[in-house]
């Protein structure tokens, strides 16, 4: 996949929306992102609503889930649609998933599950905990209809100074951008299990242009007031890629 060079801090899937909290005591996050079919995917969202959504809401309705989701490429690099679901630890959120796979072996689940392999054959698995967030109670609600994910490859000996600058120096910023007619919430995620990105900024805002606008004010502040530190953060975590996806599908 192709990485660019950072060139602006946070040129920014949350999953959802707080100040940074122990690792060990946030939720999780499992991201799926697939390569798919574009002549097909209308095909792979059905899949989604009427196979897949039904297994999930059940482990939502049951507490094992505090959400899932579905989003939709619209600017980015070679995915084209991702699910996520969170998960209060680990180890519920890798019960779930394995009795989800067990679920999709099962008469027409089965079925649909082949098909949706078929429209979108690759994928790229990651676990996520949140490290900081615009809630600090990262009380997990509905998002809006716009969403960008800006995925980080980062010094691993140094990414923990990435997170302080973000929860002690950014996060104030950050959270001046929050609010009504602006950004529905950031969330800064840390890789636990997958590929090469490190980290992950995520903002959600209600339209297209909200988030854009807000997304430049954004770089613009953090250059204005935290250059020093922005600069630090872009040494340590010095290529990216952004996603800006629609949110198909938000269950809290």
């Amino acid at each position: 996949m192709n990485r660019r060079t950072a060139v602006a801090l946070f040129a920014g899937c949350l999953l959802f929306p707080g100040a940074a909290l122990a690792q060990d005591s946030n939720p999780v996050v499992f991201g799926t992102y697939y390569v798919c079919d574009q002549n097909r995917e209308a095909g792979a969202d059905a899949i989604q609503r009427g196979v897949m959504g039904p297994i999930l809401d059940g482990h939502l309705e049951a507490g094992h889930l505090l959400a899932w989701g579905w989003l939709s490429h619209r600017i980015g690099g070679e995915w084209r649609r991702a699910e996520y679901m969170i998960a209060p630890d680990r180890a519920t959120l890798l019960t779930v998933r394995n009795q989800v796979i067990e679920a999709l072996q099962e008469g027409e689940a089965e079925v649909a599950s082949r098909e949706l392999t078929s429209i979108c054959p690759d994928h790229d698995d990651y676990i996520w905990t949140v490290q900081a967030s615009s809630d600090p109670d990262l009380v997990v609600t509905d998002r809006p209809a716009a969403g960008m994910s800006t995925y980080y490859v980062c010094d691993p000996a140094r990414e923990a100074r990435a997170d302080q600058i973000v929860s002690e120096t950014l996060a104030p910023i950050f959270n001046r951008h929050v609010g009504e007619s602006a950004l529905g919430a950031w969330s800064w995620l840390a890789h636990s299990v997958g590929g090469e990105y490190r980290r992950a900024f995520v903002i959600d805002a209600a339209d297209e242009a909200t988030l854009h606008t807000h997304r430049e004010a954004l770089v613009a502040e953090v250059q204005r007031r935290a250059a020093e530190a922005g600069a630090e953060f872009n040494a340590i975590c010095d290529s990216h890629v952004d996603y800006q996806w629609d949110i198909t599908i938000s269950r809290p």
